[in-house]
């Protein structure tokens, strides 16, 4: 299939849009939509813009993408439940932004999830946060095309944000997986914003282990028994300490899937 992409592209200098026009682009995931280059332009420069709006995907078209590498259809079929819920809400809200968190939770390799959160980010004006999830995307994704366009994104959010020197205000720092865990850790007081750093160390590297067992346990204290299953899990999925997540499976895992089975 082809998509076709709005080709606008907008001065860096003057805001002036420049050759308006539509072009074939083959796989784009954004579809009949404005170019994200441009989206980043304008949103930047104070010029009107058209938001990004994802659009949904099906366990199939899942599994197409990421082939060998696909998760077990139980994390795919979730991951696409969750992704979906996110798109058909597209308001760009945190509660969207949660969604595609919890797909990324399921599926840490899927692409399309950081592409969206991205793009969230780029609409309220914080290129900082959005280059977090681009990279990501870019990561994962397995389109040339599609990675080339990010990239080409990426070049273009580096050149239009303003530096601090000129506003006098410090963008916020890019954080370490073990900083944002850290955060978490000495936090410790099973709050959301707990579990908001550990989900941010995940975000940063997807197979941080000892994430995924805090996320888990915050959970687990605040009676979330589904979500600190899934958490515990993927402790066991990327612990290399194999005592620990037998520790794990028979006294923790086995007690919450005999509870939640009743």
């Amino acid at each position: 299939m082809t998509y076709y992409i709005n080709a606008q592209l907008v001065n860096v200098k003057t805001g002036v849009v420049e050759n308006a026009a539509y072009e074939p682009c083959e796989g784009c995931p954004l579809g009949e939509l404005v170019h994200p280059t441009a989206i980043v332009a304008k949103k930047l420069l104070g010029l009107p813009y058209t938001p990004y709006k994802p659009k949904r995907v099906t366990e199939i078209s899942r599994k197409e993408e990421i082939g060998a590498r696909a998760s077990s259809p139980g994390q795919q079929a979730e991951a696409v439940e969750w992704y979906n819920k996110g798109v058909e809400l597209g308001d760009s809200s945190d509660q969207e932004i949660i969604y595609y968190k919890k797909a990324m939770e399921a599926d840490p390799t899927f692409a399309q999830a950081y592409f969206n959160i991205g793009s969230i980010y780029v609409q309220r004006g914080m290129p900082e946060e959005s280059v977090v999830y681009f990279k990501r995307f870019l990561i994962y994704c397995k389109d040339p095309k599609e990675k080339e366009q990010v990239r080409n994104l990426l070049a273009e959010i580096d050149q239009t944000s303003t530096p601090a020197s000129s506003t006098g205000v410090v963008p916020p720092s890019t954080h370490t997986a073990e900083e944002w865990y850290n955060k978490g850790r000495d936090l410790n007081d099973n709050s959301a914003q707990e579990i908001e750093f550990y989900q941010k160390a995940i975000e940063v590297d997807p197979k941080f282990a000892s994430a995924y067992y805090n996320l888990g346990s915050v959970y687990h204290t605040m009676g979330k028994y589904e979500e600190a299953l899934a958490a515990y899990k993927k402790f066991m999925h990327y612990s290399n300490d194999y005592a620990e997540v037998e520790r794990v499976r028979e006294g923790i895992v086995k007690v919450l899937e005999e509870y939640l089975s009743q």
